[in-house]
């Protein structure tokens, strides 16, 4: 059965916030509070109650060092670190003008294959047409034949590269099938929260790098849902690139502490 990796979307729940801190190394509880308080206020309760219900599921582990609780990640704890979401690179040539078009006929009955065979294309930056009809701007046609060799339908899919389609509005028919404005609205709060630089009182390298790997796990979640279209089809106050070019300079600054 082929399936579709689970992707850990920003925010990220506060479990996985617990593991990423802890990924870096063991930390007492107080100290796993007050990271967490700087980026967002926690209940206390909630944050120990997490920490218990991590412990039983064997994901962190505790020990006692010097009158002190210790939490760490266990191996299977490691194993659950928060994976980056995966996206689509920026094509290295112009748009070709050719759309191409994937319709598929599944059966309810198969369901389950039938949505992670949907799942894909959105990975690969599809837009939904209408029923099993589905679109996008990349030349990815022999992924999608790979996907649906190995999920096992092939014959039930069939794909087209379209030249002309007949719209009167490219910005509106692009906007309404691919939710631009939401996705401006995550590129306007990323650059909001990050393009100013880090500004709470208290600071450390510690506290920097969990930030840059907050903003790390926060840009490659909107650049994920992100279908990458080309100028064309693109409003005129899209903010990706900037988006794009802040987290650049981030990654950088978080390469010096890796």
């Amino acid at each position: 059965m082929f399936y579709i990796k689970t992707v850990n979307k920003f925010p990220l729940s506060l479990s996985d916030e617990i593991i990423l801190l802890l990924s870096e190394k063991p930390l007492d509880g107080s100290k796993i509070r007050e990271m967490l308080d700087l980026f967002e206020t926690r209940d206390r309760k909630v944050v120990w109650a997490t920490l218990d219900r991590l412990v039983r599921n064997k994901l962190v582990k505790k020990d006692k060092r010097y009158g002190q609780v210790i939490f760490s990640l266990t191996k299977a704890g490691v194993e659950a670190i928060p994976k980056e979401p995966s996206f689509i690179p920026i094509p290295e040539r112009a748009w070709d003008q050719k759309w191409r078009v994937v319709i598929f006929d599944i059966p309810e009955k198969a369901r389950n294959v039938r949505n992670h065979f949907i799942a894909r294309l959105k990975e690969l930056g599809f837009a939904r047409l209408q029923n099993s009809v589905y679109l996008t701007v990349h030349n990815v046609c022999d992924q999608v034949k790979e996907t649906a060799q190995l999920m096992k339908i092939l014959p039930q899919v069939k794909m087209m590269v379209v030249e002309k389609l007949f719209i009167d509005d490219w910005h509106d028919f692009a906007a309404k099938l691919w939710d631009l404005k939401n996705l401006a609205s995550r590129y306007k709060g990323f650059l909001e929260r990050y393009q100013n630089g880090y500004h709470h009182q208290k600071t450390n390298p510690e506290i920097l790098k969990h930030w840059l790997k907050r903003a790390r796990y926060e840009y490659l979640s909107i650049l994920h849902d992100d279908p990458v279209l080309p100028k064309e089809l693109l409003p005129p106050d899209w903010e990706g690139g900037k988006a794009r070019e802040l987290w650049m300079r981030l990654e950088s600054i978080l390469e010096t502490y890796e």
